[in-house]
């Protein structure tokens, strides 16, 4: 990004920007297993809070999915 955008990118100042500037995020869930971790995550932390009740993953049965594939 540094090197398409005028006088660079910094991540501090220019984050919040970049961020609303994207209108569709669905080609990012698409490309980027880190992403669709990280939102799933949020969901499960405000639905902790919502709740009260508290979730810890990957659960034991994630693991031994992923370990059978």
């Amino acid at each position: 990004m540094d090197d398409n955008l005028p006088g660079g990118y910094s991540p501090k100042p220019h984050q919040r920007k970049l961020t609303q500037a994207v209108s569709d995020w669905q080609p990012v869930r698409e490309q980027m297993r880190s992403f669709r971790r990280l939102e799933s995550a949020l969901q499960q932390l405000a639905t902790a809070i919502a709740t009260g009740v508290h979730v810890a993953t990957p659960t034991l049965h994630q693991e031994k999915e992923a370990a059978r594939s």
